[in-house]
């Protein structure tokens, strides 16, 4: 099986949280819960008793797996109820499988300086050999919008630094240790990485759904968060990698969706730096096993279509598409 590791993230919050969120299904609190602004920057999010911190204005919130909820977080003050939403994963048997195929529905999203340089959302199919575990992704459907002059830009007003798409092809494994905490329905898993460890970057969380799960990773607790770059700096504030999935194997028959969050500053100059914020999400629809041809006939098709329809499956995010991408241009897919 080709293994994932599934990475979390927690917010640090005041004693005193003004609201909580918690699930229609059971009344239990919903740990790793997203606050939104209405632009969509991400504000917060819940703790493993479901706590949000103290914070002002109309705010989204929203959790994979959940409907979102919009409420005056200046105002609102006890529970906040989501409700759920449906997942759906065939169920395969791939035990004599020469390939497993998936597929994906994606969204990317990058911003400089608050304003979106970069849209682009379609389907992408993954090609698992089941002998070598060696993974390949296919582009099937894409639509993208980008900012004009976008990838001749060498100024910091606006940064391509980051402008890829999700690759689940390209995800690398991070072995997690011993439980550290349980608090709730979350479990914090002691992990290193290049030299760094935490007692609360991993985070491993009891949906309550049919052994659906969670598993979030704080990034920026196992890496450096500041760069020198060739004379740059980058300076990353959140990295957060939130994976949901049908069990707790680890594997990419298990998976159901990933969330990747982002947001950094690249300086070149006190008067030339860039606020980078990328939100990126990618949904299971799919999953079945094929033959050696069958796989390699449709990885040599490179047609990428721009007629589809997203799912609703996709997590909950305050974006408004026509107003963001008004005056980008579309073109093909690419990344940097």
């Amino acid at each position: 099986m080709l293994a994932f590791i599934f990475l979390a993230a927690i917010m640090v919050v005041p004693a005193q949280a003004q609201f909580r969120v918690i699930s229609a299904d059971d009344s239990q609190p919903i740990a790793g819960a997203y606050v939104f602004d209405a632009s969509g920057k991400l504000l917060s999010q819940s703790t493993s008793e479901g706590l949000v911190e103290k914070i002002s204005g109309m705010v989204s919130v929203s959790a994979m797996g959940y409907e979102s909820q919009k409420v005056d977080a200046t105002t609102f003050c006890g529970d906040l109820t989501l409700k759920s939403k449906t997942f759906v994963l065939p169920e395969v048997n791939i035990t004599k499988a020469e390939y497993t195929k998936l597929t994906t529905a994606f969204r990317d999203i990058f911003r400089s300086n608050g304003k979106t340089v970069l849209y682009r959302e379609g389907y992408a199919d993954y090609y698992v050999n089941m002998k070598n575990k060696k993974t390949t992704r296919r582009i099937r459907c894409c639509r993208q919008y980008e900012k004009p002059g976008l990838r001749k830009m060498s100024t910091f007003s606006t940064t391509i630094f980051d402008v890829n798409s999700v690759n689940l092809s390209k995800v690398n494994s991070l072995k997690a240790g011993s439980v550290s905490k349980v608090s709730g329905d979350s479990t914090f898993v002691s992990t290193s990485y290049h030299g760094r460890s935490s007692d609360k970057a991993v985070i491993y969380i009891d949906m309550h759904r049919d052994d659906i799960f969670r598993q979030i990773i704080d990034d920026t607790k196992l890496s450096k968060t500041e760069h020198n770059i060739l004379g740059m700096k980058l300076s990353m504030k959140k990295n957060i990698l939130d994976w949901t999935m049908s069990d707790k194997s680890s594997t990419i028959q298990s998976l159901l969706a990933f969330r990747n969050i982002k947001d950094y500053i690249w300086s070149f100059s006190s008067k030339d730096t860039a606020q980078v914020e990328v939100v990126q999400d990618v949904v299971m629809t799919d999953c079945i096993s094929i033959s050696k041809k069958e796989a390699q006939a449709e990885m040599k098709d490179k047609d990428v279509a721009t007629d589809f329809t997203l799912p609703e499956s996709l997590p909950d995010i305050p974006y408004d598409i026509p107003t963001e991408t008004e005056g980008l241009k579309q073109t093909a897919f690419w990344e940097r």
